[in-house]
This record gives C-alpha cells, structure tokens and sequence, in this order.
C-alpha cells in the first residue's frame, strides 16, 4: 500500500509538471489564436484550474493572452519558465495527462460497478463505451470541427490578427520579394501550402532564396531545407541578395563559390554586421547527416518555430520516383503548414512534356513531375519559365483563395544577386541584349 501512494505522489508530481510547463509555453508564446484554435478545455487542468480558467477567460474578454505581469499579481506563487516554448509538444503532454487521470478514475468506477450485481454487465459496457467516446472526443475530435454560430471567437481572432497584420504591413503574409505575387496573394500567409516549379537550371532554387530573404528581411524566422545542396551553397546565396539588397559592391555569389577576388576582410566585415541590421533569423538544413524526410522536417519545425519553411525540392524527399511516392510528399507537407500554422513553400521539377506541349507558355498545373497531387495540395501554384539568359517568366498558375494566371518578368542574374521583378518593356530590351550578345 505504501508503495503505491509513492507512486500516486510521483504521478500527481509529474501532472502538475506538465500543466505548470504548458501554462509558461501559452503566456510566452503570446498567440491566442493558436491557443483557441487548439479547444483547450479548463476540465484538462487538475491541478492548476484556477490558473487556467483566468487565461481562458482573459482570452475571451480581451482577445489576447494576458502579460506575464499580469498574470503573476493574480498568482504570485505560480512558477513561469521563461524559456518554455515548446507549445505543440506540451498541448500534447497535457492532453494524454488528462486521458490518463479520467482512465484510472472511470476504471475505478467500472471495477465499483462490477461488484454491483444488480447492474447488469451489458449495461456498464455501454455507459463505459459512451463515455471513452467521450474522452476522444474532447480532447481529439473536437480540436478539429467548430460551431460558427456560437463559437465565433476563433474565427474573429484570425481576422482581427490579419487587420492588425494588413493595417502594419500592408498585407497578411511575409513578402515575397516579387510585387505582383504580393498583390495577388497578400504574401506567404500561415497554414498555406506554396509550390514553385520550373525545369532543371531555370532558377527553382534562387527563387526560393530569395523568397527566403525577402520574408527574413522583413523579421519573420525562416527555415531552409536543402536536399540538393549544401547548407554553405544556400548561405553563400543568401549572403548574396542580403548584399545586393543592403547595395553593397564587396562581392558577388560567383566570387565567394569560386574563392577568387575575394576581399576576406570586407566579407567578415558585412558577416558580422547582418546581427545588427536583421531582427529575425534562418536556419539552414542539408541532407549531409541523413535524408530528410517528414518527421525530420516536424522536428525542425518543433524546435526553430519558424514562421515559413523553404524546401527544395519535392522529388528528392519521395522515397521513390513513382507518382504515389510523390503524393504522400505532397500531402504530408500540405498537412504540416496546417498542423503548425505556418506556411511551406517547397520547389517542384517540372516534367520534360512542358518543353513540347507549353514551348512558349510558362508550365501549368498538368506539367509538375510525379503526381498531379502537388496542384491539387497546393495553395498557390507558381511556375518559372526562362525566356534569355537575364530574363525569366513568372506565372500564378494556380490561386485557391483568390485570382489567379497573373504573369510577369524578372531580371535574372543572380550570381550577383539580382532577381528583380520588372516592366515588359525592360525585359524586352534585356532579351534583346541577351540575343546580340549570343550572337
């Protein structure tokens, strides 16, 4: 007997553990959308209710989660972890605290029931099967549905953010570097799904960097996942525009990958100066210790919580060539920026019937390798044609929540750094050029 008391002790231990932990994860992260959508229950908290009765109703009154000062003059005695911010894994470990603390008090009352003979064992079954339902139900099914009738916080939580995002910024997502992608979309929005496809050399790769830099210039947290190349090649790209962008004339991409006219001084120089001037951060992951597959890519998203992942590209995440490999990719990252609430932008081959087929149109939907899956899971569908040898075409194929087959030219030379959007009329002359010069 005095056995399991210890043991009863070091469970209630380990409960008020994983509340006070979740507790400190919600008032840090500062996001109460997050903290609607996920339907966090108040009956979820056994040990710390009150505490968590306060947030939730602080969270319905004032539409945003309460200071850590505020909430420490209500309950001076609770202990805040100031660098807990691991939500998704604490919201988690709370819920199957939870399952677990209603599982040993509903078993203690069927073994009670049990010994009753004058309740028959039919009837138990079924008071036992509804009320596991019910379990599930709360903590898992229910996540994932609302009532917008009664339930319209959530939803007004999400508008209010994007007006508050709209109104700072000048729209909803993270730019990408590209004004008229901006216009038509409003930028690289959470939970959205983006794919950039184009052929082999026609610039996949650079566009995503760029992409990358636009949104960590404008202090979103960035993640880079590289399966091609290595993550010295993307930072060497990175560093690029970031130099072209602050107009700078110290070196250029072809430079520092050859190691030739490179001034060492000037580059550490411009290295140590980017803390200072950037306010955000990214991380860059390759495939040198490993292939990176879609539990690998949560981990990541678990432990940088970045705000956009960058990946390139699809085809080499499937564990195969065949289009159902290809599918579950696709699907699986669609899930993901759904799952976190952030948005995944991955590049995509184009297959060799675009050449033929679409010579002189930019690919469309029907032309991504492996599986028409990628059009169908994606957001927004974006393809890059090369017209010369400084100029590509980019195109809006595909917009779900808006118009789409928005076109428009780029000025391509990104060896040093360059990959701007421009006029017709400017592309026109760079063709031209790009032809004399050919020829």
């Amino acid at each position: 007997m005095q056995k399991i008391k210890i043991k009863q002790k070091q469970k209630a231990k380990s409960n008020l553990e994983i509340e006070e932990l979740f507790i400190s994860a919600v008032i840090n992260l500062k996001d109460s959308f997050i903290v609607l959508n996920a339907g966090v229950k108040n009956n979820w908290f056994h040990i710390y209710q009150k505490e968590w009765k306060f947030i939730s109703k602080f969270i319905q009154k004032h539409n945003k989660i309460p200071s850590r000062k505020i909430f420490q003059k209500q309950f001076p005695d609770f202990k805040i972890h100031k660098d807990v911010d691991e939500y998704d894994h604490l919201l988690e470990e709370i819920k199957q605290a939870h399952i677990r603390q209603v599982l040993i008090e509903e078993v203690h009352d069927l073994t009670t029931d049990l010994k009753m003979r004058s309740i028959e064992p039919s009837k138990i079954i079924r008071s036992t099967r509804d009320k596991f339902n019910d379990i599930i139900h709360e903590t898992n099914g229910r996540q994932n549905e609302i009532e917008i009738i009664s339930e319209w916080k959530p939803v007004y939580a999400d508008v209010s953010k994007r007006a508050s995002l709209a109104e700072d910024s000048g729209q909803v997502g993270a730019p990408t570097g590209f004004p008229t992608l901006d216009l038509a979309t409003s930028g690289l929005q959470p939970s959205h799904f983006w794919t950039i496809g184009a052929r082999l050399g026609e610039g996949k790769t650079w566009c995503l960097v760029k992409m990358a830099v636009a949104a960590l210039m404008s202090g979103y947290r960035v993640q880079f996942d590289s399966l091609e190349q290595s993550r010295n090649q993307i930072a060497i790209r990175t560093h690029t525009f970031l130099h072209e962008r602050a107009g700078l004339n110290i070196f250029n991409s072809l430079q520092l990958s050859n190691g030739r006219n490179v001034n060492l001084r000037e580059y550490k120089k411009f290295l140590r100066g980017l803390q200072s001037n950037i306010n955000s951060q990214m991380f860059i992951s390759d495939t040198s210790r490993g292939r990176v597959d879609i539990d690998a890519i949560a981990a990541q998203i678990e432990r940088n919580h970045p705000d956009i992942l960058f990946l390139d590209y699809i085809q080499l995440m499937a564990e195969t060539a065949d289009w159902q490999s290809v599918r579950q990719v696709s699907a699986d990252l669609a899930t993901l920026s759904t799952k976190y609430n952030i948005c995944i932008v991955a590049a995509s081959q184009v297959n060799r019937q675009s050449l033929v087929s679409n010579s002189k149109n930019n690919p469309g939907a029907e032309h991504f390798s492996g599986s028409d899956s990628i059009g169908q899971d994606s957001d927004a569908l974006v393809t890059i044609k090369r017209i010369s040898r400084s100029v590509n075409r980019l195109q809006l194929v595909k917009y779900r929540h808006g118009p789409d087959g928005q076109k428009f030219y780029t000025h391509f030379a990104p060896g040093y750094g360059v990959f701007e959007e421009i006029a017709r009329a400017e592309a026109d002359d760079l063709i031209q050029s790009d032809h004399e010069s050919d020829d």
